[in-house]
Order: structure tokens, then sequence, then C-alpha cells
């Protein structure tokens, strides 16, 4: 039986999340807040008398000669997944059969990132990319260095807190941080205003997002979503105003969002890739006792994706 092709608006939910495990990145949900940019999530899949066997979820950008694909976008994870029944014949012949998809259909460029398996792939090339990992326990956390402790308490002596963002209304100033944080990395902001506007909507009575505000009297000054994905957190963006640095707003943020994990049971706490290995940034995480730790990305680009697309991020 060949291989099927799903969308978001069609996949069995109950089925696709049987297979991934409830994982969150993997989610249909989750796939869905790409349309924001333009992205139209994908799903490859082997079935079996109705249910998933196997399956990888990706989302597509662009269109005709550009189209690319990702699983996740921004280095987030969507498989492949399979059940424990789908023994390693059947694996290699599923993902051979991706391959090909990728490659008939005229993608410039694909990338799978931090798989669970190896792909075992003469077409994908791995990368390695690099995170820093706290490991958590119930007894908390404990800063690798003093200096953490002294700025989360200056925090609080200046009036900053930390509140749930849960209104619609804090989304304009949020965009003014992303567009401002972009512009001091020299590049434009990755996400639009309806991108956290889905994201938002989202979040609401959903266990897997922390996304809290710093707040100086009544000014958002900082922003941090957080993730968790089974039993790790993941520090996924954080914005601030460069001008209210004062105040430490991303000690009191980083500070709650792991006490808040730690309480979750969670054993892990991802400060996430650091872009260019920008020193000062590797330094502060270190700060908070971070590990670096190395994972697997894999890519693939046909000879126009070589010329065109480089490392862009989708």
């Amino acid at each position: 039986m060949p291989y099927k092709i799903y969308s978001d608006k069609d996949i069995s939910l109950k089925e696709w999340d049987t297979l991934t495990g409830n994982s969150f990145f993997a989610s249909i949900g989750f796939a869905s807040l790409w349309r924001a940019l333009d992205g139209e999530p994908l799903y490859y899949l082997d079935e079996e008398s109705g249910k998933i066997k196997a399956g990888i979820g990706g989302i597509v950008f662009g269109k005709y000669l550009f189209k690319r694909y990702d699983s996740m976008p921004d280095g987030l994870f969507g498989g492949p997944f399979f059940t424990p029944d789908y023994d390693a014949e059947k694996r290699k012949k599923f993902l051979a059969s991706f391959e090909k998809y990728i490659k008939r259909n005229n993608f410039i460029r694909a990338n799978i990132n931090r798989p669970s398996v190896d792909l075992g792939s003469n077409m994908f090339k791995i990368q390695t990319a690099f995170e820093h990992v706290l490991e958590l326990s119930e007894q908390g956390y404990r800063p690798r260095r003093r200096a953490v402790g002294t700025d989360i308490r200056g925090a609080e002596r200046r009036g900053t807190r930390v509140e749930l963002l849960e209104s619609e209304t804090d989304l304009e100033r949020l965009s003014e941080l992303a567009r401002a944080s972009a512009r001091r990395q020299g590049r434009k902001t990755a996400y639009p205003c309806q991108f956290f506007y889905r994201l938002l909507k989202l979040s609401a009575g959903n266990k897997n997002i922390l996304w809290l505000k710093a707040m100086v009297d009544n000014k958002m000054i900082a922003s941090q979503i957080t993730f968790f994905e089974k039993e790790a957190a993941l520090n996924w963006a954080f914005y601030y105003d460069k001008e209210q640095s004062y105040y430490k707003p991303g000690y009191l943020l980083a500070d709650y969002a792991l006490r808040y994990s730690i309480e979750k049971g969670l054993k892990y706490f991802s400060m996430g890739s650091t872009p260019g290995r920008i020193e000062s940034v590797i330094r502060y995480k270190e700060a908070w006792g971070c590990r670096e730790q190395s994972y697997n990305n894999y890519m693939y680009r046909n000879i126009l994706g070589k010329l065109i697309c480089g490392r862009r991020r989708r």
C-alpha cells in the first residue's frame, strides 16, 4: 500500500497524538501556528488497517520552484515517529520513500530537526547543533555563579514583577519588543503579530506553554515564552526593552520558568542554542549552571537550494 499525504485538516488527531506520544511540538495545534507565516502543515504517513504506523510531520513553505520543508521550523522537532511493532526494515523503506517524495516534488531544501532516530540517510547531511541545558531536581536548581542570585534579588528590589501574558492587549507591545530585538541583531523580525495571536489562542489552557511578561509599574519591559515537551522545558523566545535592562527582567523571568518547571517534575531545562556563538550569551547560560550539549539536524539542498537558501531559517 502506498504511503499517504495528509494536511492538518484531514489527519486523524487521535491517531497522530497516539503515534507521537502526545508530543507538543509534533501536535496538530502547534503545526497550525505556521500558517501565520504562510506555512502549510504536511504529514507523510504509513497506515495499516486504518491505523497510523509511521509518520513524519512538518511545514511546507513556498510554492512551485521554491518549496521548502521543515520538520519542525526553527530547530523544533517533529519526527519521524513509529509504532513499536514497526520493524527496522519497514522504517528504512519508509524513510527512503520520504526522501524520494522530497526529490520528486522538487523541494529545494528540507530540514529534519533533532529526530529521535538516526535517519541513516545518504541524501540528508548531518549538521551538528548545540544547546545549553540545565538538569533539574526536586531540590531545585543552583546557579553556578552567585551573581545570578544577586541579580534576581536586585530585580525584585527594583520593583520588577512577573505575570502571565494572557491578553491580546499585550501583543502590540510584544511585537514592538520582538522588532527591537531583531534590529539589534541586524535582521528582520522572524514572527509577525498574527503568529503571536495564534500562539496566544493556543496557550489558553495549554499546559505545554508558559508565556510570561516582566512588568515595571504598568509597562511590559520583557517577555519570555517557554515550551514543555515531555520531560523537558525549552526557553524558546525572550524579548526585552534594552533601555530597561536596569530592572534585570531576564533573570526574574528565567528564575520563574525554572521554578515552574521543577514544580512540574521536569528533568531538563534548555536555554536553547546560541546563534553566532556570542560569548556573552554563552557565559550567561553557563552562569545558571547550564552545560552545552550537541544534537543532530539533517539537511538536504538541491542545486537551486544550495544557491539561494544558505542557512536561512525557513
